[in-house]
This record gives C-alpha cells, sequence and structure tokens, in this order.
C-alpha cells in the first residue's frame, strides 16, 4: 500500500486541490494507474499496489491547484518507500508585504479593496485584501519563488457611505510595506 500525505500545506487559503498520480508496472510488464485526489478535509488517501507489483518501480506526478487557479505540477518522481509527502511548493518561500493606510481621505469610507498581483513567469497569485479604516493594519502572505521575482503590482478600490467610487491606477512594489493612499 503506498499513502499519499500532506505535510504543511494549507488547504483553506492557499491550496484548492491536490492530485497525485501514482503509476507501476508488474512482472509482464502491465501498467497499472492510481489518482489519489486531495481536498479540504481529506489530508491523505492510498491505493493497494495491484497483485504482481511488488517491487516493481513506482512513480507520483504531483500537480497542485492554488485557491486563485495557479497549476504547480512535479514531473515524475520515484516512490522510495511506502509513502508519498507532498510539501508546499512555495513552502519557506514566500513575500511578505504589510498594508498600511495612510493620507487623507479615509472619512466616510465604506470599503476600500486593494487588488495584489504577484507574477511569476506564467505563474500568477492574485489576492484582494480588504481595509475599512485608516486604523487598519493587514499582513498578507504571497506565495514565491526562491530567487524569482519580489515585485507586487496593486491598486486601490474605494466607496464611500455616500456612494462614491474612486480607483487607482496599477502601481508597482517592492518592499515589505505598502502604504495605501486614496485615489482622488
Amino acid at each position: 500500500t503506498i499513502e499519499v500525505l500532506l505535510a504543511g500545506l494549507d488547504l483553506e487559503h492557499r491550496w484548492a486541490a491536490v492530485r497525485v498520480e501514482l503509476g507501476a508496472t508488474d512482472v509482464a510488464g502491465h501498467a497499472h494507474a492510481h489518482v489519489v485526489e486531495l481536498r479540504t478535509g481529506t489530508r491523505a488517501g492510498q491505493w493497494a499496489l495491484p497483485a504482481g507489483t511488488e517491487g516493481a518501480a513506482i512513480h507520483a506526478r504531483t500537480t497542485l491547484v492554488s485557491v486563485q487557479g495557479l497549476v504547480v505540477e512535479r514531473g515524475s518522481e520515484p516512490v522510495e518507500h511506502d509513502q508519498v509527502v507532498v510539501r508546499d511548493p512555495f513552502g519557506g518561500e514566500r513575500l511578505d508585504l504589510a498594508l498600511l493606510p495612510a493620507g487623507p481621505g479615509w472619512d466616510g469610507v465604506a470599503l476600500v479593496m486593494v487588488d495584489l498581483r504577484h507574477e511569476d513567469g506564467t505563474w500568477a497569485h492574485e489576492q484582494a485584501v480588504e481595509l475599512r479604516r485608516l486604523s487598519d493594519f493587514v499582513l498578507v502572505d504571497l506565495p514565491a519563488r526562491a530567487g524569482g521575482p519580489r515585485t507586487v503590482s496593486w491598486r486601490v478600490h474605494a466607496s464611500f457611505s455616500d456612494g462614491r467610487l474612486r480607483e487607482g491606477p496599477w502601481q508597482h512594489t517592492e518592499g515589505p510595506l505598502l502604504v495605501v493612499s486614496l485615489p482622488t
């Protein structure tokens, strides 16, 4: 039996699903495959190997899908023991960003949404962060690749109690602090 386990994977906020494709070839040369899909509430799965596959080389191909739809695929890797442990491909690699409201114009704010976008080649992580008051302070943890780009694009959408709406242009930051001023 091969067990598939998740280790330190956030299936609530960061990852929506994990798919592990397992494969083995029996002594007669027949290929056998099984897929284990893990989501919130299901953090482990198993595959009981078919008869004749004892001692066969087993391979696992892992696909992770983020809550924003980012797909991260890992190539086929040999399974050394009776477990496949799936770790966060961005584990330990992240961009920490603090959002700090500042400046005039926060009186009468109903809601401010800050769109964040971090791109690395074809991968993109997008997230919207809510601010309601000048006194709000929000810490955001964005997944990032080691040695990858550190630029975060952002823009502000502000709605006011009197019905006014304001939207700011896309801007960019590489710093750990994002000062959020309202568009005029």
